[in-house]
């Protein structure tokens, strides 16, 4: 519904504007994604070791610290601006950077109140939280003028929103967690925590900047090979594609994350890792095929589900939409694949697959584009999250393998 009503809204060359933006948003998370996976991961250990204090003064230290990083981000965005004389780009660089630094909060307390087995407060934050957004976007549209400015801006104001009510429940959380602590909460006590919060979360800076290539450049490329008008519809389509996807990985991802990483706990009972394998080998067969399900719904409904949710701009490239739901549901199965690996404290393992996946991308995506334009682009989309998905089953696979003894 987001969609409908931003396309119907926003033209196609602005909708591109918009898009395009994001891409610096993506960049922000991903650095900042580590910290809340972290969170998360840690919890569970920190409570059953009564050191949830420590614990959690660690995560925030170390949030606030990925947090400060936009600001020279942001200066230095601005002189390169100016220097190439793209001034009009500023407003709406500190627009997607201001909207990367609150989110970062809205997911991490999201994580911790996961973490927390706060399933419905999470939910409650994710759904409404879009619809604040969406809202407070449509009315600075109708109010002060149809630009992708306006759009971020919108949904800085609505994740601000958000952030002050997760606060509040957050609040709760850590109530009850640290009346189990284990005493005076000092810089020395939190420091252990830290280094391996810390430790756990700085592959994900490393992988950041290939991954972010990877899910901007196709993007760029149309915009620089085509127009800003078939961006906008490339994004209204990948936007479109997602719906079905998101709707089961983000239900399967609030549940079993929790859950795995409590399994799991702090990696020294046996039992309890193979119970967090054998709960995660089932979640990826169950995504895989939910993939399967979506890609044949999109092929037999993408005519009529266009005309529904895509203003009649948009609606030209929606033969697309299989192909496009097949590379998100792959994507989205290796992102699960991926909780073994994390779970297992092994993230250092990811950056190979996640970086070299994201460079041959960068370049099959402008080869896409020049043969084919966006046909050519999804092609290439379907490809390049094949191969991800393969390289991430195989590391699993190892990974598994090594935990039982069966591999060094």
């Amino acid at each position: 519904m987001g969609v409908r009503i931003l396309t119907g809204l926003l033209p196609p060359a602005v909708f591109g504007e918009y898009a395009l933006s994001l891409t610096v948003v993506a960049i922000l998370q991903y650095c900042y994604a580590g910290t809340s996976a972290a969170a998360m991961r840690f919890f569970v250990p920190a409570v059953e070791k009564r050191q949830a204090e420590e614990y959690l003064r660690a995560a925030w230290r170390v949030q606030h610290t990925r947090g400060l990083l936009a600001a020279p981000l942001v200066l230095g965005g601005v002189v390169f601006l100016m220097l190439v004389g793209q001034t009009w780009l500023i407003p709406l660089g500190l627009a997607a950077t201001v909207l990367a630094v609150v989110t970062s909060y809205n997911v991490f307390m999201d994580g911790l109140q996961n973490a927390g087995r706060q399933r419905a407060v999470v939910a409650l934050h994710q759904g409404l939280g879009s619809w604040v957004r969406l809202g407070c976007a449509a009315l600075l549209v109708i109010l002060i003028g149809a630009s992708a400015a306006n759009v971020l801006w919108g949904f800085v104001l609505g994740a601000i929103v958000t952030m002050g009510s997760q606060y509040v429940f957050y609040r709760r959380v850590r109530r009850k967690v640290c009346q189990t602590t284990t005493g005076r909460c000092s810089v020395e006590a939190c420091q252990p925590w830290h280094a391996r919060i810390t430790r756990f979360a700085w592959p994900y800076v490393v992988w950041s900047i290939p991954v972010w290539l990877q899910l901007c450049s196709d993007r760029w490329a149309l915009g620089w090979l085509a127009s800003p008008a078939e961006v906008g519809i490339y994004a209204a389509l990948c936007q479109l594609a997602l719906l079905p996807v998101n709707v089961l990985t983000q239900l399967v991802t609030q549940l079993v994350e929790p859950i795995l990483f409590a399994r799991a706990g702090d990696l020294t009972d046996p039992a309890r890792v193979a119970s967090s394998r054998s709960m995660h080998r089932k979640v990826v067969g169950l995504v895989l095929s939910w993939t399967i399900v979506a890609v044949v719904a999109a092929a037999i409904l993408r005519a009529p589900v266009g005309r529904l949710l895509l203003d009649a701009r948009y609606q030209g490239a929606v033969h697309f939409l299989p192909l496009l739901v097949l590379a998100a549901g792959l994507f989205a199965t290796g992102q699960l694949a991926e909780l073994n690996i994390i779970t297992s404290n092994k993230t250092a393992l990811l950056i190979r697959p996640k970086s070299t996946v994201a460079i041959l991308a960068c370049a099959a995506y402008p080869l896409g584009a020049s043969l084919g334009g966006i046909g050519g682009v999804v092609c290439a989309s379907v490809v390049t999250k094949v191969a991800f998905l393969l390289w991430i089953l195989w590391i699993d696979r190892r990974v598994s393998l090594a935990a039982v003894g069966h591999i060094a």
